[in-house]
């Protein structure tokens, strides 16, 4: 099965694989993939009849797939990584992943080492905590821009723009200030998703 197929198999665990394992996910795919293969005309049809088939089937048996947050950063992709790793503490209901407009922005180091302090920076393994993969399926819930400066141009439900100012921190207590907003801002966020799912606040 082609990389596009491996990484549908992956949103489809994300989504679902709270509410059924991830075996009787996979059967539904491969079985749909199979039918959908047999008797495509044009073959590059058959991921996005797949995908959207197995997730209609997956919500028509009463299973309430996670939601999807997409965090955007242009300007400090450490950020948009701290976010996703906030979202992955607070909620098992939302799935959150981070675009970075910019790659090649690193992020700040003051702040990246109070981030580190929080646990909040990114570990191999954390559940969704990837790249945003840019497909029209992959259209999130909520794309929440970190800045006003971003392009708006991420497909989402709805679009979010939070204006931290100016987050080039240079001191500890800058950093700090940025982090607890950016916590306060991602415990609201969530509060208006999935409200029984959000854990208390992090410690500073």
């Amino acid at each position: 099965m082609s990389a596009i197929f491996n990484t549908i198999r992956t949103d489809l665990h994300n989504r679902f694989g709270h509410a059924v394992d991830t075996a009787t996910i996979d059967a539904l795919l491969d079985e749909t993939y199979q039918r959908h293969l047999a008797t495509a005309v044009i073959k590059e049809f058959v991921p996005v009849l797949v995908e959207r088939e197995v997730a209609e089937q997956l919500n028509g048996i009463g299973l309430n797939k996670r939601q999807r947050v997409i965090f955007v950063s242009r300007d400090d992709r450490s950020l948009a990584d701290a976010a996703v790793a906030l979202v992955n503490r607070l909620s098992d209901d939302v799935v959150a992943t981070s675009a970075a407009t910019h790659p090649e922005n690193f992020g700040n180091d003051v702040l990246e080492s109070v981030l580190a302090e929080r646990g909040l920076t990114r570990r191999a393994g954390d559940r969704a905590f990837g790249q945003h993969t840019g497909r029209a399926l992959d259209a999130a819930d909520v794309v929440v821009y970190m800045t006003d400066k971003e392009n708006q141009d991420v497909p989402g439900i709805r679009q979010v723009v939070w204006d931290f100012g100016d987050i080039e921190a240079t001191t500890i207590e800058q950093a700090r200030e940025l982090a607890d907003d950016l916590e306060i801002r991602v415990m609201r966020m969530l509060n208006t998703l999935a409200p029984r799912t959000v854990g208390p606040a992090l410690a500073a």
